[in-house]
């Protein structure tokens, strides 16, 4: 059963809506989203596991039940049978992750074998997570899964949940709210079992002081470098190479399958532009509410956390009690000592560092009791002892800010903006449904819509199956639009897409008039792209032959000539050299410099670094000390991490069952099919 209850639908199309949608929306009122994890990691990080749940409903991939047929195994995990749909699937996901972090990169290319591969593994990785879930009797109970679906900012309205976004977002999409919530009970097991054994990871003393070392690390170097760009001159491409790259490469120069449509988008954002506010309701809103327009306060503490790990038992809560109980009366004894005291006994390493100090902050940043307690003391006062979900605090105010009303003129615009947004959000929600109804009722084309909602009827001559580039383009051509526009009642029968929801209170539909299918591009048509790439790898060989060369020279006869001036490089860094060139420089033993080492470039070039001595940085101060150790930690606890999803992976016997499929494969290494 889905966790929000359901009413009888509103309109003649099923479009339900759930009767626990205003009370949830009403009881979050304030609900805090703890902006300062990126300050206090150690401790705020645990209750912001919910955007490790949700990437899959905004990648694009149209509701994922329908792609699970039973089709023939690929794999198997714990006796149970990956098929082939399932394994499409994740591929498809995957890419579609890829493709919204490279907009500029055709997804098409993006069809390898490696990305295969990985998400196969992924896949296998998920499945062994699940059984280990099952077997351990995890549950996510409804109230939990209502907490982590009404924090995730794109089903938020004015910072909060909005039942009705929510619906229209998974509709959009593709998703039942049943299948939707299924899945996000699962993605929350899987993080439960990997942030449980990432957040156990322990970083020795002595291994801090030998990375503080390693990281400390400085070299200085010189460098001649040998670019590509200087052996074009001497590359030579034949007709019959051209051809070679060609045949071998096909897919690479299809031209992919493309159509020419009409659209409409009708936005919340557009309405609010055509509304006007006069002069005296601004005035009259700004009289009314000079505190939504002020400056609201901030209080500056410290405190002192004794921590308590998630699902700790009533043991360890008591032991942890006891120690906040003795620090506080330690506290009570010597006022004065509050910042040598956080830092000899606070378990959050980066306020601990400063004396327990976390800086300015104001309402709705903290956790709800931290916050309470925070606000309420009196500048210099200290509390008792404040529970939370992170374990027991001391909290000291060290200031306090007080709200200022802020001048009419300086929050006219904000004003302003605030009000045609709310008028138009009351339209919207009745265009959007006839709107929606409009474009299913009268499927031929969206002439009719256009001329009923006084909205601009535009045309893509291209629309690339695998979408645009361009980001005003892709904001509304996403991947769900994509899928909807190719679809068959889209494509054959020439209908309307439904209208479909894109986000930022955007609907947006379509009317296919052509579909150009992808086709092989004759050899003519790329041969000055296919030739361009055979000159750069060509000249790239060249130019690594040369520095090969060199450098062979210079460590039998060493020699100036050509090289920069010297500077100093440590990892970390920024430098011309990329990071995979930097490492060879830094392993380099102490004891053989001065030395010359080669690297590769990403860009083709080749180096030959002359190093010339090594140095010792600084460690810094407490801060950055902290700093790097919560970096090394986080790598510490994703390596754990992935060893004890391998353990898992062998414990369930994961097995590839198609050949084809297994790493290095022959078959898994050729180009995709088209």
């Amino acid at each position: 059963m889905a966790v929000f209850c359901r009413h009888a639908p509103t309109a003649r199309r099923s479009r339900s809506i759930g009767i626990g949608g205003a009370a949830l929306a009403a009881s979050l009122h304030g609900y805090p989203m703890f902006e300062t994890v990126r300050r206090h990691r150690n401790w705020l990080l645990p209750i912001l596991t919910v955007a490790a749940f949700v990437p899959f409903i905004f990648s694009g991939i149209y509701g994922f039940t329908r792609y699970f047929g039973q089709g023939d195994g690929v794999a198997k995990v714990g006796g149970e049978v990956i098929s082939q749909p399932e394994l499409d699937f994740a591929v498809r996901n995957r890419i579609a992750r890829m493709a919204a972090m490279l907009p500029n990169v055709n997804p098409d290319m993006l069809n390898t074998p490696e990305v295969r591969a990985a998400a196969l593994d992924e896949l296998l990785s998920d499945k062994a997570l699940d059984h280990e879930a099952a077997q351990a009797h995890l549950v996510v109970t409804d109230a939990r899964l209502r907490d982590a679906i009404a924090s995730i900012p794109e089903f938020q309205r004015n910072g909060r949940f909005d039942y009705v976004l929510y619906r229209r977002m998974l509709t959009a999409r593709g998703y039942e709210e049943r299948d939707f919530e299924t899945r996000l009970r699962t993605d929350i097991d899987r993080q439960v079992l990997e942030s449980g054994v990432a957040g156990s990871a322990f970083l020795p003393m002595t291994v801090s002081k030998r990375l503080f070392a390693l990281a400390d690390q400085r070299r200085k170097i010189r460098v001649l470098s040998f670019r590509p760009d200087a052996y074009l001159p001497q590359v030579r491409i034949s007709d019959a190479d051209v051809k070679a790259a060609y045949d071998a490469n096909r897919a690479a120069y299809r031209s992919p399958e493309h159509a020419k449509v009409q659209y409409l988008v009708l936005s919340l954002a557009d309405l609010a532009a055509g509304i006007s506010i006069p002069e005296a309701e601004l005035r009259a809103e700004y009289d009314a509410h000079k505190a939504r327009w002020g400056a609201t306060g901030q209080v500056r503490a410290s405190h002192i956390l004794i921590a308590v790990r998630p699902g700790a038992s009533a043991a360890e809560k008591d032991k942890a009690h006891r120690l906040a109980e003795k620090v506080l009366q330690a506290v009570r004894a010597h006022p004065g000592e509050f910042a040598a005291l956080a830092r000899k006994y606070s378990q959050d390493p980066v306020s601990a560092a400063k004396g327990g100090d976390l800086g300015w902050f104001g309402h709705g940043v903290m956790p709800k009791p931290f916050e309470a307690v925070a606000f309420s003391l009196k500048d210099g006062e200290t509390s008792g002892i404040v529970e939370t979900p992170f374990g027991y605090h001391l909290i000291r105010v060290t200031g306090i800010r007080g709200a200022q009303a802020k001048p009419f003129e300086a929050v006219r615009a904000a004003i302003e903006a605030r009000m045609r947004k709310d008028a138009a959000a009351k339209r919207f929600a009745t265009e959007a449904e006839q709107f929606s109804d409009f474009v299913y009722e009268n499927p031929d084309d969206l002439r009719g819509a256009a001329a009923k909602f006084h909205l601009p009827l535009h045309t893509l001559d291209v629309l690339p199956r695998s979408g645009v580039a361009q980001p005003e383009l892709a904001a509304i051509f996403t991947p769900s639009v994509l899928e909807a526009t190719f679809a068959p009642d889209s494509v054959e029968d020439h209908h309307n897409t439904k209208a479909i929801d894109v986000g930022n209170d955007t609907l947006v539909s379509v009317h296919v008039m052509q579909v150009v299918p992808a086709a092989d591009q004759p050899l003519e048509a790329v041969r000055a792209e296919v030739e361009t790439q055979l000159r750069q790898t060509a000249a790239a060989k060249l130019a690594r032959q040369a520095g090969e060369a060199r450098l062979a020279a210079l460590r039998a006869h060493p020699d100036d000539r050509g090289f920069g001036d010297p500077r100093e490089l440590a990892r970390g860094t920024q430098d011309e050299l990329s990071g995979a060139a930097v490492e060879p420089i830094m392993n380099v033993p102490v004891g053989s410099l001065p030395t010359y080492v080669g690297v590769t470039e990403a860009d083709g070039s080749y180096a030959v670094v002359h190093v010339l001595s090594e140095s010792d940085a600084s460690p810094g101060d407490a801060r950055a000390q902290a700093r790097r150790v919560r970096q090394w930690m986080a790598g510490v606890g994703e390596a754990e991490a992935e060893a004890y999803v391998q353990g898992l992976r062998d414990r369930f016997g994961v097995k590839i069952l198609r050949p084809d499929l297994l790493p290095g494969s022959a078959a898994n290494r050729q180009d995709p099919t088209p």
